[in-house]
């Protein structure tokens, strides 16, 4: 299961919208892992313990709930720099309109970042534009804009 199957899921069993669901899991998530950070094992009966490990603890590495559940990679967006063939597969205009940026390409996954993951309409119509798989990841409004203003032309 993915993160946008298991916000899909939530939302239909708690009658919530997607946005609102999204918005919801991503607080727990967060809670979590700043409960996690500060060294405290969090349990979540039915999902599991989270905790550091003794050597997570000491190397300071440690894998947050968010990613265990929707199989996210911490990136520091700010530092992204989007090659043009990449930035090239999804409009502008369509990445603006839906909240979202085109980050890497490998092989056949075309991985975004967006304010809301959750979108399955914009994954599905990039799907159908591309003929790419689409990886989503959640990022910031300030994380978006900087690789959004990557469309610019370079002076």
């Amino acid at each position: 299961m993915e993160y946008t199957d298991l916000i899909k899921t939530v939302s239909i069993k708690c009658g919530l919208s997607i946005s609102k669901t999204a918005e919801v899991l991503k607080i727990i998530t967060d809670t979590v892992n700043r409960a996690v950070n500060r060294g405290e094992s969090v349990e979540i009966e039915g999902l599991g313990m989270f905790s550091l490990t003794d050597e997570a603890k000491a190397d300071n590495q440690s894998e947050t709930l968010l990613e265990k559940i929707s199989d996210i990679v911490n990136l520091d967006l700010k530092k992204i720099k989007v090659p043009r063939r990449v930035l090239q597969l999804v409009p502008e205009h369509i990445a603006r309109q839906y909240d979202l940026a085109p980050i890497s390409l490998d092989g056949n996954i075309l991985t975004i970042v967006m304010l809301s993951p959750s979108n399955v309409e914009a994954q599905e119509f990039l799907n159908q534009k591309t003929g790419l798989e689409i990886k989503s990841l959640l990022c910031t409004i300030n994380e978006l804009e900087h690789i959004l203003n990557q469309y610019m032309p370079q002076k």
